[in-house]
This record gives structure tokens, C-alpha cells and sequence, in this order.
């Protein structure tokens, strides 16, 4: 079963109860993970594994969950639900135990995102206005059960992925420009018009700092998920649509004057990323950036500091991406059940877990630390 034709259900694995500590582990194997899925009845679910696979926890969602988002103090994670999603739950790192679950407004949902202040107090969420097709952002209140306290625009429209800067006072907003309604589900009411951007958002005002448009020429371009390096520089994925028989560029850096710079790859690689970019990450050293492209049945990997492109790697639905503990790797995971480890050398990938018939994964996977020996 493929991971985009998930039926709806409830229920998990079973649980089996670990802790983690925040300290690099020299065995790789103890590095953990977490990411959403479904088992092979369509139960979706959040689940933690180790480096070899194993699972730790798992619980069971409502719906199909996106991202997962790590409180700054490392014992709480949130599980955001996908587009139109209208809930996030809120797990303990520690027992691998739901603590809470939280609703939206009723004329709000959301677009699978989220991110945590640097102390920890708010978290923030990309929704969308049913009335106005207006992006928000709500704000909530980490400290009193994650109780609305607020919202401001996004400045654009179809907001998906957002980050905060490390002083708190700026949210970088990706608006994707797509325009969706809950009548109409998931389909797309404005492709011909579309305007993404990406906006930056003073905290404390909710007003724009500033924002990056993309040209007339490239308007089609919705732009997706990005990643941040400890350098501050910025990588965006994005999926295109126009023309389907057009390979375009679908990955940009975003340099310090705040200008896109598209990364290039072969055509032959580009034709067989078919328009969509799904998971964007850097390797622990900021370095080297991949991109996962579950429609291509691979993953792309470009050297960040040249933005030269360095290979694509055969990987089957693969979507999710996370950083290992070696810089140059990443652990990606698959709507097939498998995870594997890939890098900018000129290897094969190395097969931690074969297809699981039990388990698919989803959108995308986080490092949480390693196990703590229990």
C-alpha cells in the first residue's frame, strides 16, 4: 500500500515505553527518530524508532499526521495533522505518551507545520482562513495547554512550512500560493494566479518584515518545506504547477540578501523529479542538503556552500529526511516501510530496514535524540 492512499482509521502499535537523552551517542544505532505512518490496516499513527529500526512507541492518530515539531527543552514533541487537518498532539518524549490534544478554530486548518519559540512558550501554526483564503498564524500558548491566544496573517496565501529565528522575533513563512477550501478537499482553486512568497514575520507585531517573491516566470512554483543550517542559510523545495511535460528547477537557496538561487541538476534528473519535492534537509554539518522526491523514487543531494549537485539516489516513495549523527548522512524513510542511509559519496544506499508490508511512513521523519540505555 502506498503511503498517499491511506484509509482512514484509528489504533497503533503496541507501545513499548523508552526515554532519551540529549547527548550525542558514538553508536549511530541508538539515534532516534520519530515520524507518522500507518500500519497495514490504515491506522494512522506517530511512531519512535532507533538507528536500527526497531520501533520504541508508537501512537495512534486521528487522522494522517505531517511534521513533528520538538519543544527546545527535548522531552515534548508535537504531531501536527496534514492538510485540512484541524487538530496537533502533544506527545511526552519520555514515556512516548499522548499528553493532550488540541483543536482549532472552527473556520481554521491546518497545513501540517508548526514551530516552537526559542524558549519554548509559544507555538506557532500555519492555518488557513476559510473565509478571506488568507494564510494565519496561530499562536499558542505552550505554558497554560497549549490554550489560542492569538493569530496574525502570513501575508500570503496556502502557508505550509515555518520557522522561527533563533532571537524569537522572526518567523520565515513559506506560502505555497495555493488557495484550498474544506468543501472542495485538497483540490486547487487557483493555479492560473497563484503569488508564493516567502514572508518574514516580526513576532511581536505580526507584521512583515519583509518578504521574497518569485518571478512572473516562476509563479507556479509552491513553495513547500525548507530547512535552516546553524549558519542561518536557507534551502526551499517546492512543487510546480504548470505545464507537467516542463522540467523545472524545484530547490533554491535563500542567500543573505534575501534573493532565491535555484539549484541546478542534469535534466535527466530534474524530468524524473516529476515537479514535486517532498522532505528538505541539512546533514549535521549544514554542508549538504537533500531533497526527497517520492514521485521520482529518489533522493537529490547538492553541496550547499557551491550549490553544486552531487548524485540522485534511487529510493522507492521515499519522502522523509532526517540528519544522522555523521556529517554527509541522512536517514530516509520510505511509504514502503523501509529506511535507509544515504550520503554525497558514490555508494549504494545502506539498507537499515527492508520493506515493512506492517508499517508505511509518511511526509517526514526528526532526529530526537538518542535512547537513553533502559
Amino acid at each position: 500500500m502506498k503511503r498517499r492512499t491511506f484509509i482512514t482509521g484509528t489504533g497503533a502499535l503496541c507501545l513499548t515505553g523508552a526515554g532519551f537523552r540529549p547527548a550525542n551517542a558514538a553508536d549511530d544505532t541508538q539515534q532516534a527518530y520519530i515520524s507518522c505512518g500507518a500500519d497495514r490496516s490504515g491506522n494512522f499513527l506517530a511512531a519512535a524508532f532507533d538507528g536500527t529500526g526497531r520501533i520504541v512507541f508508537s501512537i495512534p492518530l486521528p487522522e494522517r499526521g505531517h511534521d513533528i515539531v520538538v519543544h527546545p527543552g527535548g522531552n515534548t514533541a508535537i504531531i501536527v495533522a496534514r492538510r485540512p487537518g484541524t487538530w496537533f498532539s502533544v506527545l511526552d518524549l519520555r514515556d512516548g505518551r499522548q499528553v493532550r490534544r488540541i483543536a482549532t478554530r472552527a473556520d481554521r486548518h491546518l497545513y501540517g507545520h508548526g514551530a516552537f519559540s526559542p524558549d519554548g512558550t509559544r507555538f506557532y501554526t500555519t492555518e488557513n482562513d476559510f473565509d478571506s483564503g488568507i494564510g494565519a498564524i496561530g499562536v499558542y500558548d505552550a505554558r497554560n495547554d497549549y490554550r489560542r491566544i492569538g493569530e496574525f496573517p502570513s501575508c500570503g496565501v496556502g502557508p505550509h512550512q515555518l520557522s522561527i529565528s533563533p532571537d524569537g522575533n522572526t518567523l520565515t513563512v513559506a506560502n505555497g500560493g495555493i488557495r484550498t477550501h474544506p468543501d472542495t478537499g485538497r483540490s486547487k482553486l487557483n493555479t492560473r494566479s497563484m503569488k508564493p512568497n516567502v514572508a518574514f514575520l516580526d513576532t511581536r507585531s505580526g507584521k512583515a518584515t519583509g518578504s521574497v517573491d518569485l518571478s512572473e516566470t516562476h509563479h507556479k512554483l509552491s513553495i513547500r518545506h525548507f530547512d535552516t543550517n546553524a549558519d542561518g542559510m536557507q534551502v526551499f523545495g517546492m512543487q510546480f504547477e504548470g505545464d507537467k511535460r516542463r522540467p523545472v528547477p524545484l530547490v533554491a537557496l535563500l542567500t543573505t540578501d534575501r534573493a532565491f538561487r535555484f539549484l541546478t541538476a542534469p535534466p535527466e534528473t530534474l524530468r524524473r523529479m516529476q515537479q514535486y519535492v517532498g522532505s528538505v534537509r541539512f546533514d549535521r554539518s549544514g554542508r549538504y542538503v537533500a531533497t526527497s522526491c517520492p514521485r521520482g523514487n529518489m533522493v537529490v543531494i547538492w553541496n550547499a556552500e557551491t550549490g553544486a549537485f552531487l548524485r540522485a539516489v534511487t529510493a522507492p516513495d521515499a519522502s522523509g529526511l532526517a540528519a544522522t549523527s555523521r556529517t554527509g548522512e541522512f536517514l530516509v524513510t520510505s511509504g514502503t516501510g523501509s529506511l535507509s542511509v544515504i550520503g554525497p559519496a558514490r555508494e549504494e544506499p545502506r539498507v537499515v530496514k527492508r520493506e515493512d508490508a506492517g508499517l508505511h511512513w509518511d511526509n517526514h521523519t526528526r532526529a530526537i535524540g538518542p535512547l537513553r540505555n533502559i
